[in-house]
Order: C-alpha cells, then sequence, then structure tokens
C-alpha cells in the first residue's frame, strides 16, 4: 500500500453525484486545510465509527492500493447480484484509519486537491 497522508484530522465527508466520494482534511497542528481526497466511480464505500466522536476525527493513515486483477474479482465476490464479470480494468482501495472511524472506499479513480497560497 502507499501512504497517501498521514496524523491529519478529517473534518467533511462528501458524496456526490457521478458515485464520487470527497473527504477534506485539516493539519492537525494548526487547524488550516491542506488536501481534499476526490474519489471517482465509487465502487463500494464502507464505513466504521467508534464511540461518540464527531468530525473532526483523528486519522492516522490514508493509503491507496491499486488491485490486481484477483484482488478485483475478489472485491465484487460482495456483490451477489450480477457483478462477478466488472467492466473495470483497474479498482484502487483507498483506507482512512483513525482512532475512533476507518473507511474504505473501493473506486476507479482518485485525485487529490491541495490547498495552494498567494504571498
Amino acid at each position: 500500500m502507499n501512504k497517501l497522508l498521514s496524523n491529519i484530522n478529517l473534518v467533511e465527508m462528501r458524496i456526490g453525484g457521478l458515485n464520487e466520494v470527497s473527504f477534506d482534511f485539516l493539519n492537525t497542528f494548526d487547524g488550516k486545510f491542506i488536501n481534499t481526497l476526490t474519489c471517482n466511480n465509487v465502487v463500494k464505500l464502507n464505513y466504521e465509527i467508534s464511540g461518540d466522536d464527531t468530525f473532526a476525527y483523528f486519522i492516522g493513515e490514508v493509503y491507496s492500493k491499486k488491485l490486481s486483477i484477483e484482488e478485483t474479482k475478489e472485491a465484487f465476490k460482495f456483490f451477489s447480484f450480477g457483478f462477478e464479470k466488472s467492466n473495470y480494468e483497474e479498482l484502487f482501495l483507498i483506507s482512512l484509519e483513525g482512532g475512533s472511524i476507518d473507511i474504505d472506499v473501493l473506486c476507479e479513480s482518485f485525485s487529490f486537491q491541495e490547498l495552494t497560497t498567494k504571498s
């Protein structure tokens, strides 16, 4: 797995049109916006929240992994209603791991929108 981010706060999660999920992250030290991670053509979204915490959630690590053909087939076994053969050439698993929240997203592509500052 490739580490994308570490030691950040998840401040917002948005589910949008065209099977898109976006996550906004803040710096844990100064609370400033640092990044938005957008997952496109989402096939599967799993999340688990424990405790009574609310946003912003601490996220220790954000990982990505490009799935092999076998891993893609295995991922589609979850869908028992006709998805055994997928049209996806490649899929990515995006994992957000935190103390009280864990999120896994299976998607066709993902991108970052980083904060840009003007002097």
